[in-house]
């Protein structure tokens, strides 16, 4: 993880990591082990994904892939996947220009990196339901 995402997932200020790695302050034990019991409790597993070059552009953005059930979870927020055991990053270049809301351009995000994923054979089927439904999981 980079130093924002885990600031985000483990809800500590940015400024406090970097002065932590820069020797100025230390983490208190209880800390250091909390962040370890959480890590083991949820047994995260973060795979790299690699890159994704949505559009031929500098501008970039992380998202974060999950699966459940018959569910992929596309999302740029890893708070919204803390209960998962396996989660992948995925960086996709992409300008932020499509024609619609930002609902629908998020939907049209999580579309093609689903597609990406498959493609590349990173989110590979595991197995499906009575009705058809489709499993997903991320090859790890």
């Amino acid at each position: 993880m980079t130093q924002q995402e885990f600031a985000d997932y483990f809800n500590i200020p940015k400024r406090t990591l970097e002065n932590w790695e820069a020797g100025t302050r230390k983490p208190p034990m209880y800390l250091i082990e909390l962040i370890e019991y959480k890590i083991k409790k949820e047994n995260l597993i973060m795979l790299n994904l690699g890159e994704y070059k949505l559009k031929d552009v500098e501008e970039s953005e992380i998202f974060y892939v999950a699966t459940i059930d018959t569910d992929i979870i596309v999302t740029a927020n890893p708070k919204e996947l803390a209960h998962y055991k396996t989660v992948g990053k995925l960086k996709v270049y992409h300008d932020g220009t499509y024609f619609g809301t930002p609902e629908e351009m998020d939907a049209w995000i999580a579309d093609m990196v689903i597609e990406y994923l498959i493609e590349k054979g990173n989110l590979i089927e595991d197995g499906e339901t009575v009705l058809g439904e489709k499993f997903y999981k991320l090859k790890a």
